[in-house]
């Protein structure tokens, strides 16, 4: 028990440069859902979306980033890392963005689409680290991981602040921005998924 207490240390882990991954992608992807969920009501009002069928989205998204944490943790019980599936993930999410900028209709199936992706990564990071730190480290992990949630709220704040009331973009502005977050987002992914191999 002791050899156990002494080897789960944060500054271990402080300097675990797959522990940064990991806390990066949580990072990640949790400011720009925060960005999302923030921005929902005012971009689908302002794309002329009636409030009837606008609440009808804002159910939908409850209950898609409800089924993300059910169907992509089942799903990856068939990949042999689970981190492909947070790469499909990802690719799903700048895909909906970038068809977002070019047909604003798709907006209101985007947010649906974005919201079960986002519910995605929260239930299958602890499988991911139980790949990566085994299960005796998994608990104490888990946890440091979850830290990244305080600083992603600032994140997602600055993020909107910037582009909304700084420079004053519109709403193609947003998306690319969220674009762009979630293509680092992958880039790290598929990084620490080359890193599978090594470990």
């Amino acid at each position: 028990k002791k050899k156990a207490e002494e080897g789960l240390s944060m500054a271990k882990y402080l300097k675990d440069s797959c522990f940064w991954q990991c806390w990066l992608f949580m990072l990640l992807n949790i400011s720009a859902g925060l960005v999302i969920i923030g921005q929902c009501a005012s971009m689908l009002s302002a794309n002329g979306v009636p409030s009837n069928v606008m609440l009808g989205v804002m159910m939908l998204c409850g209950v898609s980033n409800g089924l993300g944490r059910l169907v992509f943790p089942a799903a990856s019980d068939y990949f042999r890392n689970r981190v492909d599936v947070l790469l499909i993930a990802l690719a799903l999410e700048i895909g909906v963005f970038a068809m977002s900028m070019l047909h604003a209709p798709f907006i209101p199936t985007a947010f649906v689409i974005v919201n079960a992706t986002y519910g995605c990564f929260f239930a299958l990071l602890p499988g991911v680290l139980l790949d990566y730190y085994g299960r005796d480290e998994l608990s104490f992990v888990h946890g440091l991981v979850l830290q990244a949630w305080a600083s992603a709220s600032a994140l997602a704040f600055f993020l909107t602040f910037l582009v909304a009331n700084v420079l004053k973009l519109d709403q193609n502005a947003l998306f690319a921005a969220l674009a762009a977050v979630y293509a680092v987002n992958f880039a790290n992914v598929l990084l620490l998924r080359l890193r599978r191999k090594q470990i």
